[in-house]
Parts: C-alpha cells; sequence; structure tokens
C-alpha cells in the first residue's frame, strides 16, 4: 500500500470519529435537556410521537397534566383516610419513594393544611420514638456485648471446676438440664419447645464461649455433656449440649468438637500413664512424676486420679515441694467436684490421711535404717525370718498400712546392696529366693 493511500484512510478515520464524537455529545446534551427541561422534553417527545415503536411507548406514558392529576387524587384519598391509615400509607410511601412523599404532602397542604400538618407533626413524633427506640435497642446489645465479654473474662480466670459447677447451677436454674427428658426425640423437637428466653440465653452461653479460650471450652463442654450421677431427678444435660453445639456454626461446630476430640484422647493417653505408675515402686514414680518440667500440673493429676487413693498418698509423701504438693491436692479435688457436681472432700481427705501416713513412715524408715546398719547380718537376718514365717500384717484397719514384711523390705532397700547380700546370705535359701524376688535382685546371683 502507498504512502498516500496510508494518508487518505488516516484522513477518512479521523473525519469519521469527529462525526461520530458530535453525534454522541448532541445526543448526551439533548438527553441532559429531556431530563432537566419540561419544554425540551414535551417538543422531543413530539418528534419521537411519529416514530412507529418509540411513538407507542411515548403515548402510553402518562403527561405532566396526567401525573399531576394522579397526585392530586392520592392526596385527596389520604385526605379522607382515617388518622391511623393515613400514617400508615404515608410511612409506607416515605420509605419507598421521598421524593413522590415530598410531592404528595406538598399537594395535601394545597387542599387542607390543617390535617395535613397534624399527620406531619405525627410522622414527626413517630421518627422520634421510633429513632429512641433504636437507641434503646443499640444501647441494650451494646450493654449485652460489655457482659457476654466480662462473662467470658471471668470464667476464663476460675478453674475448670468452678466454671463448670457455675455454668451447671446456671443451667439447671433456667430448667435446660431437662430438655427432652430421656432424649427420644430429635433436636429439632426439642428447640420448638424452648422459650424465646430460653433461646435467648442459648445464644447469649455460646458467645460467652466464644470468648473463652477453644482449649478450656474444649473441657467444659466435655464435662457439661457427662451424665451427671449426683442427682436424683431428671437432668440431662447432655440434651443441652446438642441444642448448643446444634447453633454454632458449621466451622465453629467442626472446631469445638475437634478440640474435644483431642481431649479426650488426652485424657485416654493419661489413664493409661495413670495405671503405669500405679504399679511402679512408689520411691521411683515420686521421681518421676515430681518433675514439673517433665510433667504439667493438669497432667500429674489426672494422672494421680487414675490411681487408687493410698497410692497416690505414697507418691505425694515423697514430693519436696510442699507447695506444690497441696497444688495438686486442691487441683484433683476441683476435678473430683467435676465429675461428681457436689463438694467432694472425701477424696481429697483420703489422700491427705494416706500422705500424713507415708511421711511420718518415710521419716521412721530413715530411723530403722540408721539402726539396722549398725547390727550384724546375721541379727538382721534372724529378724527377717521371724517377721516371714509370724506372716504379721498390719493393714487390717487400712489398706495402705504396711506390714512388717513390707516395713523390713523397705529397710533392705536403704541398706547398702553389699551388706543386704551378706544378710540374705545368712537365710535359708528359700527365704533368700523369696526375698531377692520382692526386691528385684538376680536370683541366680551368689548373695
Amino acid at each position: 500500500m502507498s504512502e498516500t493511500t496510508k494518508n487518505e484512510n488516516k484522513k477518512k478515520s479521523n473525519k469519521i470519529a469527529i462525526i461520530l464524537s458530535l453525534i454522541l455529545a448532541i445526543l448526551l446534551f439533548v438527553g441532559i435537556m429531556y431530563f432537566a427541561n419540561k419544554n425540551v422534553r414535551n417538543t422531543v417527545d413530539k418528534v419521537l410521537l411519529k416514530t412507529p415503536f418509540i411513538g407507542e411507548q411515548i403515548k402510553s406514558k402518562p403527561t405532566d397534566r396526567e401525573v399531576e392529576k394522579q397526585k392530586e387524587k392520592v392526596a385527596n384519598y389520604y385526605l379522607d383516610l382515617s388518622k391511623e391509615r393515613a400514617l400508615d400509607k404515608l410511612l409506607l410511601l416515605k420509605s419507598e419513594d421521598s421524593k413522590i412523599y415530598s410531592e404528595i404532602l406538598r399537594k395535601m397542604r394545597s387542599f387542607d393544611y390543617n390535617k395535613t400538618s397534624k399527620l406531619e407533626e405525627e410522622i414527626r413524633q413517630y421518627e422520634l420514638a421510633r429513632d429512641f427506640l433504636q437507641r434503646e435497642v443499640d444501647a441494650i446489645e451494646k450493654e449485652n456485648e460489655e457482659i457476654i465479654s466480662q462473662d467470658a473474662k471471668y470464667y476464663s480466670k476460675l478453674s475448670l471446676s468452678q466454671t463448670i459447677n457455675r455454668m451447671r447451677d446456671e443451667i439447671k436454674l433456667k430448667g435446660l438440664d431437662k430438655i427432652g427428658g430421656e432424649g427420644e426425640e430429635e433436636i429439632s423437637f426439642y428447640l420448638d419447645t424452648l422459650e424465646d428466653d430460653d433461646i435467648e440465653y442459648l445464644d447469649r452461653f455460646r458467645k460467652t464461649l466464644d470468648g473463652i479460650k477453644i482449649d478450656k471450652v474444649s473441657q467444659i463442654l466435655y464435662y457439661l455433656s457427662q451424665e451427671d450421677n449426683s442427682l436424683t431427678e431428671v437432668s440431662n444435660l447432655n440434651n443441652f449440649y446438642l441444642i448448643l453445639m446444634d447453633g454454632f456454626g458449621k466451622e465453629k461446630r467442626l472446631q469445638i468438637e475437634k478440640a474435644i476430640n483431642d481431649y479426650k484422647n488426652q485424657l485416654l493417653e493419661l489413664n493409661q500413664k495413670g495405671y503405669l505408675y500405679s504399679n511402679m515402686e512408689a520411691k521411683k514414680a515420686t521421681s518421676l512424676l515430681e518433675n514439673q518440667e517433665s510433667f504439667k500440673l493438669e497432667d500429674l493429676v489426672f494422672i494421680l486420679q487414675e490411681m487408687p487413693y493410698y497410692k497416690a498418698g505414697e507418691i505425694l509423701a515423697g514430693f519436696k515441694d510442699d507447695e506444690y504438693k497441696n497444688q495438686v491436692l486442691n487441683l484433683m479435688a476441683d476435678y473430683e467436684n467435676i465429675k461428681t457436681n457436689r463438694p467432694m472432700n472425701k477424696n481429697k481427705n483420703n489422700i491427705i490421711e494416706a500422705i500424713n501416713y507415708y511421711e511420718d513412715y518415710n521419716k521412721n524408715l530413715l530411723d530403722l535404717v540408721s539402726i539396722y546398719q549398725k547390727m550384724s547380718a546375721q541379727e538382721i537376718g534372724k529378724v527377717l525370718e521371724e517377721v516371714i514365717d509370724s506372716a504379721i500384717l498390719e493393714n487390717n484397719e487400712s489398706v495402705y498400712k504396711k506390714s512388717q514384711e513390707e516395713q523390713m523390705l523397705d529397710v533392705l532397700r536403704g541398706l547398702k546392696p553389699k551388706f543386704v547380700s551378706e544378710i540374705l546370705n545368712t537365710m535359708q535359701l528359700e527365704m533368700k529366693t523369696e526375698l531377692s524376688k520382692k526386691l528385684g535382685l538376680p536370683i541366680e546371683d551368689e548373695l
């Protein structure tokens, strides 16, 4: 293509662009004038009336005079209505089209100024009252949010036992621990039986939990879902738990359910550890469990709770830190309260009784070891044979008090291994073998 041809095409394109721009500018100007100026709109409509399709559309549209007549008709209709109905109509109109509302009021004033003024005053008073009510509702909601926030902070500071027991008491006071009776119906059925106050309380309960760390929430809901064996009357907190969970969003519910499942697995693991340490020699178990770097306080409590109380007392008696020991005991009582939902001091008192016994026992044991260290192997061997032969037990009054044989075994454990070998070698083979087994010594050794 030659340079001349390119220049001609370019000029044509420029001309077309200029023409289109002028046409668009004219159309835009006419459009603005059409909507802004009534005379221009009427003139344009007269021209457009002659066009086939657009003319039909314009003919169907009411004229300005017809619109004014419609407004006058509506204004007169409102003035003929009772005050209450007129107010309803005007308020609805104002919410849907404030411009038409103002024009109708203007027409009404021209027909009956006094009546219209009274209606306007009623509308103004209604809107003031509505605004006041809205402000009150907003203030109430804000106050409720602050209360919920304070409740969440309050429960976050309480121990788990205190939190759950207070929540249980509140749930029972509301009567929500008896939702559904035996729990045979669907959750939807239970929800239909709830009063508005109950639903509001459940919503507030959820919002309170939202302000507490998820780990504690999982523990709270785990124990709230457990059966309460301390009550004789029908009490079904599990149904409360199910309805409460049903009200959470899917994502939040899955988050809570996962945390509860993790907590259950943690309890199962601690249960197994409790069994392991309860079958371990007390002195060894004490040396492992009192290490605060290895075991958190809460974990230690669950481990000890899985043992017979006298075994837990024997282990705790060996703890060197009395303050830490008291923390363990108090928390054990706390968790016992959670399980039974009533003040539970019996088990704690039993453990304390066992601790006192073993503390005295350990002190006396040191004195006995000191005495036996000064005796000969033959003398001690003879005492051991007498104890084993008589098989005198001293645990008839209490399951945890040690027999004379057990005391003698503890004395032997406190003596030097070489001296223990000398003692056992003074005894008959059968007794020597039996004692070696109980002391955990190799039977094949020449003791």
